[in-house]
């Protein structure tokens, strides 16, 4: 009978029985303690306990492991031999491999590239938080059956249309016309002798900053275009001009006319990519007259103008209203000017509202 001394490594047992089926345990356990007396009985105890570890490794076998150990195991052999099969597949077959891989790698980037594209096109002036209520006045005048639609208004039309129709919260017009100092300026500060030459100039009312809420850096919303010859120029327009200052207060010399300088008002954020109003430059309408008797000529058309409706007011019911602007203003300039057919041509005169958010 054997002692503890020479019975099987316990550690041997534990390690087998850890990892063996429990079907095969019982079985696989005695067949070894058989070899193992066997063994001590022809060799020392020292070679018998290595040879039970022997046939103990000699069972590390898939087929005699535990379900729940080998599942890991067996699941990465097979993905590893797909993968050698694969590669050895492409490696025979490399015209054919890389038609097919080079396209499925086109199909993906086309498909990102389309739904960041239309994710990018449907976003369009979300950023607005008054957007739901913001409008661009378009005017639609029936010329013999043809429409024509337009954006660009007499200056006194807006002001018109505040007063005239309490719908209507504010009002907002900007000038972009290039002949009148808008576009692309020479600029530089007061005291340099360089310009530089820029674009995104316009002018524009000091009420489009509450209407289009747009964030300030430096300033103040309420008065940075309340006085003439004032400017709000954007964040990376302040790096380039004045890196690391608040320019607030400061003067800027347009076109080399330092007789009549611009002052800094504030500094807005940058516009997102995805908004329609892009400008660098916003000089204030406050005071200004592009001519004698031009900020109450109805027969000069420069402004885009915005409307921010009151809750609740409905912009269809509203553009129908317009329509009065015609008779009430129009029509008298027309026949002081002596306009042949200028009845015919108010009647065909149209108003209607445009949400921001569909002008893109």
């Amino acid at each position: 009978m054997k002692t503890d001394r020479n019975a099987p490594p316990k550690s041997a047992q534990k390690v087998l029985a850890a990892f063996l089926r429990d079907d095969l345990a019982e079985e696989v356990l005695g067949d070894l303690d058989e070899k193992f007396v066997s063994c001590l009985k022809k060799r020392s105890l020292l070679r018998a306990k290595l040879n039970y570890w022997y046939q103990v490794l000699n069972y590390v076998r898939p087929f005699a492991m535990r379900r729940s150990l080998p599942f890991h195991r067996m699941r990465y052999t097979m993905l590893q031999n797909y993968f050698t099969i694969g590669w050895r597949s492409m490696s025979n077959q490399k015209m054919y491999s890389s038609i097919k891989v080079g396209g499925f790698a086109l199909g993906i980037a086309a498909c990102l590239l389309m739904t960041l594209f239309i994710r990018m096109e449907t976003r369009y002036d979300l950023h607005l938080p008054k957007g739901d209520r913001l409008y661009r006045v378009v005017e639609v005048f029936d010329n013999k059956g043809h429409i024509e639609r337009g954006v660009h208004l007499p200056a006194p039309t807006g002001p018109a249309m505040k007063e005239d129709y309490p719908e209507i919260e504010e009002v907002a017009r900007i000038n972009p016309v290039e002949l009148f100092g808008a576009g692309n300026n020479d600029i530089r500060r007061d005291g340099e002798v360089e310009n530089t030459y820029e674009s995104g100039f316009t002018w524009a009312d000091p009420q489009l900053l509450h209407m289009f809420d747009l964030p300030f850096i430096y300033g103040d919303p309420r008065t940075a275009l309340a006085d003439p010859r004032t400017l709000v120029i954007t964040k990376r327009k302040a790096d380039k001009y004045f890196p690391g200052e608040d320019p607030v207060g400061k003067l800027m010399i347009i076109n080399n006319d330092e007789n009549n300088p611009f002052r800094i008002g504030g500094v807005i954020a940058d516009p997102p990519a995805a908004s329609h109003f892009q400008y660098d430059f916003l000089m204030s309408l406050s005071g200004q007259e592009f001519g004698q008797g031009e900020q109450t000529n109805w027969l000069q058309s420069n402004y885009p103008t915005y409307v921010l409706l009151r809750p609740g007011a409905d912009p269809v019911r509203l553009g129908e209203k317009l329509r009065s602007l015609g008779e009430k203003y129009y029509l008298p300039r027309l026949l002081e000017v002596g306009y042949p057919g200028a009845t015919d041509a108010v009647k065909n005169l149209s108003y209607t509202l445009q949400p921001v958010r569909d002008i893109y």
